[in-house]
């Protein structure tokens, strides 16, 4: 095994050897003069409508022995250079992962050595933030409790300074030999799980080293440079400032401790007041202190968090102000304008094609004589019109349309579908009114609580193309029927349609991200409640293998369209700012449904179009929220085989994604459903970038 790990990481060092030989000889300094913006937490594309400026340097906190893949997702999806702010526990007072001194000796070895074969991969620049605000007892690896009593010999600062050393020079790289006779000259052990003839690779990578210029507590063996691991180890000196705390004659003091090095600012933030003069103060001291060359400003993952720039307009505005300074660059080197031009291209041909289907689609399968559209070409059934399930795809792609290319024709079309979209509505159902399953049905229709859920999420999509309040009563129409009707009284769970015949993971999915969203939009707590005793309910009783869900209380399979709905429906949360009690959070359970659902479904993504289009389509959304580039890679995939294989002679997308009968794929040739759900999947990566 460690040979082989060897080759691995002897072949990616091969790959980056002269990008990191150039990238260190700067330290991975901006072009010029200029000072790199930065952001870490929330949407990057909001902060840059707020201030003006485009975020060059992405933060992403992750956690010592946890997965990092999703923050080097975020960076390039944010097309923004990466840096890491790596700690040993999820925050203040969470299970401390390992300890400094554990670190020192080489019991964090396997978990470096994967970060330094992910570098390689990426081959991109990255800064590493390397255990924060260290001086801070709040921090796990801290050497100091809050009393000012120190800690126990595994978290002294030369346990930590033992760490850093350890962690810089294994990811740096180098021949494995000259990395284990550093170590030895340190009085460290050899890296674990490689051998002495391999070799790491040598990466693009600067360290940060970024303590409180006051240490808390605050006492000269607390003070910062009890933490410095010496020149050698660290290509940039900072601290994080924040407007509650306004100590410009410390920072003044600290900046001045550490001349030959460039200076960043970890983080920055508004927190209390709406103060421009503060900020106009900080912005001065940046443009008389020309060491400064990077500021990364802490939005948090709370869209209702103490940082968010909506609380602060005056600041807001003057932070904008500051950052028209063409000093102040909003893209690395490597995120120049090719890059973007190309993407731009491709998401252009999906939206083309897109349009080009729904027109066909809308002329194809609409009834002239009913005025709706048929379930299949050429329909002489009593009732030959679409169900929800058939219709609900095209609702989406015109809703998907809009999104990518807002216009006044796109916004019609929408408004035309949602209009008929609610002759869906029955008064009738009990106990309340709902959803039935086709146009007209009055109280006598057997009603499915996932279509509900289905058309709930397509009448808000409408609504936030449209702005027209009507879909958002519609979408809240579909939820109240769900919760009402769909929950069991007895035990909990919901069922699959109104005769109750078992329970079942679609109306759940479709439920609990209906329910997240008209929460977020809104913010009705008794969305957020009712969502909650969903998702606990289901975390009890409706798990099953890799901590997915259930399709139905007898079928434990697995299924991609309802775990993707769920993964879609945590992330809103999280964004939302609601926690669960007694667990790891909505933020974290999102991460860990997504990871057992890549590894679960990634090569066996087949079900069918009018399934998989769902499946995708949240977590191209939950891509984009978080920055993992995996499902826009596989989403990309799937439509290059749809367009390959799935046409037929009229150009319909009349077969599965591989070319094979859609009889195979649970529907009949001919139906909407399933050429529609090709359109939206086309649409959505058009829109979701």
């Amino acid at each position: 095994m460690a040979a082989r790990v060897s080759r691995s990481l002897a072949l990616a060092g091969a790959i980056c050897a002269l990008a990191a030989a150039q990238a260190r000889a700067q330290e991975l300094l901006p072009p010029g003069d200029g000072v790199f913006t930065g952001l870490t937490g929330g949407s990057a594309q909001a902060f840059a409508s707020e201030v003006g400026k485009h975020a060059a340097v992405d933060g992403v906190f992750v956690t010592w022995g946890r997965s990092f893949e999703s923050a080097f997702g975020q960076a390039s999806f944010n097309h923004a250079r990466l840096m890491l702010h790596v700690s040993t526990a999820q925050g203040y007072g969470a299970p401390e992962q390992i300890t400094p001194r554990g670190i020192a000796v080489g019991e964090g070895d396997a978990y470096l050595l994967s970060l330094s074969q992910r570098i390689a991969r990426s081959g991109a620049p990255v800064y590493i933030r390397l255990f924060a605000e260290m001086n801070n007892a709040n921090n796990a690896y801290c050497a100091f409790n809050q009393d000012g009593s120190p800690r126990d010999s595994s978290h002294s600062t030369a346990s930590f300074k033992a760490a850093w050393r350890r962690t810089v020079l294994i990811l740096r790289g180098g021949p494995v030999a000259k990395v284990d006779a550093r170590l030895r000259a340190l009085g460290l052990p050899p890296v674990r799980g490689v051998i002495a003839a391999g070799e790491l690779p040598s990466l693009p990578v600067a360290f940060l080293w970024v303590p409180e210029t006051a240490g808390t507590p605050d006492t000269p063996a607390n003070a910062a440079q009890s933490y410095y691991p010496g020149d050698a180890y660290v290509d940039w000196v900072g601290t994080d400032f924040y407007s509650r705390f306004p100590n410009f004659s410390g920072l003044q003091r600290f900046y001045s401790e550490h001349p030959g090095k460039p200076f960043a600012f970890g983080e920055w933030a508004m927190w209390g007041g709406d103060d421009p003069g503060w900020v106009h103060t900080l912005f001065s001291f940046i443009a008389t202190h020309r060491r400064v060359r990077m500021a990364l400003y802490n939005q948090g993952e709370r869209s209702n968090g103490p940082f968010r720039l909506g609380q602060f307009p005056l600041a807001r505005r003057a932070i904008r102000q500051e950052l028209g300074s063409p000093r102040y660059l909003a893209r690395a080197p490597e995120w120049g304008g090719a890059a973007r031009a190309r993407n731009a291209s491709v998401a252009s041909d999906y939206l083309q094609a897109a349009e080009a289907g729904v027109t066909r689609a809308q002329r194809l399968w609409h009834d002239r004589r009913l005025g709706w559209y048929d379930s299949r070409l050429g329909d002489r059934d009593p009732y030959p019109l679409a169900t929800i399930w058939d219709a609900v795809p095209l609702f989406e792609a015109l809703d998907a349309i809009d999104t990518a290319a807002p216009s006044a024709a796109h916004r019609s079309a929408i408004v035309a579908f949602a209009n008929g979209a609610e002759r869906y509505y029955d008064t009738g159902l009990g106990p309340i009114p709902g959803y039935a399953p086709y146009p007209g049905d009055r109280g006598r229709a057997r009603a499915w609580f996932d279509d509900n859920g289905w058309w709930g999420l397509a009448f808000l999509d409408a609504y936030q193309a449209t702005g027209q309040a009507r879909y958002l009563r519609d979408a809240e129409r579909a939820f109240r029927f769900i919760a009402a009707a769909g929950w069991r009284a007895t035990g909990g769970g919901l069922w699959w349609n109104t005769a109750h015949p078992y329970l079942a993971g679609e109306p759940l999915a479709a439920g609990s991200l209906l329910g997240a969203r008209l929460f977020k939009l809104t913010g009705a707590a008794p969305y957020r409640q009712r969502v909650l005793e969903f998702l606990s309910w289901a975390d009890a009783s409706f798990l099953t293998e890799r901590g997915l869900y259930k399709r139905t209380s007898f079928d434990p399979t697995p299924t991609p369209y309802i775990e993707g709905t769920l993964v879609e429906a945590h992330q809103v949360l999280c964004e939302a700012g609601v926690a669960r009690a007694g667990d790891s959070g909505t933020c974290v359970r999102a991460r860990e449904l997504a990871d057992a659902s890549y590894t679960r479904f990634a090569d066996r993504l087949n079900m069918g179009p009018q399934f998989d289009t769902i499946y995708l389509h949240w977590m191209l959304l939950y891509g984009q929220q978080t920055g993992d580039p995996r499902w826009r890679a596989l989403a990309r995939e799937m439509a290059t085989d749809a367009l390959a294989h799935a046409r037929d002679a009229r150009g319909l997308f009349a077969k599965g994604w591989d070319g094979t009968p859609i009889a195979e794929h649970q529907a009949t040739p001919g139906m909407l459903q399933t050429d529609a759900a090709t359109l939206e999947l086309l649409a959505w990566l058009a829109a979701v970038r």
